[in-house]
């Protein structure tokens, strides 16, 4: 398990017990925080400037597309 696999498992824990949520509520905000994190990834390259232009359709298409197969903001 890589560090930021940890770092989001933590702050799920965390966000859990500060909205008194249960496991399965820290298990559903891990998912969410994995999902995001794979998102930033898609638009962002190691220079962290974006792979793409906000204006092409295609990119555009596969995040919103990511964002509502895994019910993600």
């Amino acid at each position: 398990m890589n560090e930021r696999f940890k770092a989001l498992r933590e702050q799920s824990i965390k966000w859990a017990y500060e909205n008194q949520q249960s496991m399965d509520g820290a298990m559903d905000k891990f998912g969410e925080l994995i999902v995001q994190d794979c998102l930033t990834i898609i638009r962002m390259n190691d220079n962290e400037t974006p792979w793409f232009s906000e204006a092409d359709g295609r990119a555009r298409t596969i995040l919103r597309e990511v964002k509502e197969h895994f019910g993600v903001k």
